[in-house]
């Protein structure tokens, strides 16, 4: 089992030292600042769609998850979700034909784009349709989560005293 941090890269559990667990108590602190928010994870493989959804709901999230396009529409007919995470490539579809489809019921919604092979095209693609991230698998938990709170939910800014 392996960890990356943007400071010390790829090591193993065995190898974690005090500045890595800094960083991650760092970032577990962030979350708990933040509001909580509802996400849509769309993921064909179970065991990540499991664990993605488990981060998010271990952070005190509500978190609807789809395997698929159609239980993704069905979904976001349901309610309309603070965050979306999409995988590309579903049995039954595109993950970035679904977000083209979806550009009313998504608008201003910060949509994660991740794939295990993503080609320059899909990713133009996705930023053109404004993405707020595009991710290549293995995918980070830390990372969804700093990109979540980066877009989706910015910590409110501490109020003023009106400058007196």
């Amino acid at each position: 089992m392996s960890w990356w941090n943007p400071r010390e890269g790829f090591g193993d559990f065995e190898s974690l030292n005090s500045n890595t667990w800094i960083w991650h108590k760092c970032c577990e602190s962030l979350t708990r600042e933040l509001r909580m928010a509802l996400i849509l994870v769309v993921e064909d493989e179970h065991l990540l769609r499991w664990s993605i959804v488990r981060r998010f709901e271990n952070l005190g999230h509500t978190v609807h998850s789809a395997s698929s396009v159609a239980q993704a529409e069905a979904m976001l007919a349901k309610a309309k979700p603070e965050f979306v995470v999409l995988d590309l490539r579903l049995p039954d579809g595109h993950g970035l034909d679904f977000l083209e489809r979806s550009q009313r019921e998504l608008c201003g919604v910060p949509v994660l784009v991740m794939s295990a092979v993503l080609d320059p095209g899909e990713e133009a693609r996705a930023v053109a349709l404004g993405v707020c991230g595009v991710m290549t698998k293995p995918v980070s938990h830390n990372d969804l989560v700093r990109i979540f709170s980066l877009h989706a939910n910015p910590i409110p800014p501490k109020p003023t005293d009106g400058g007196q």
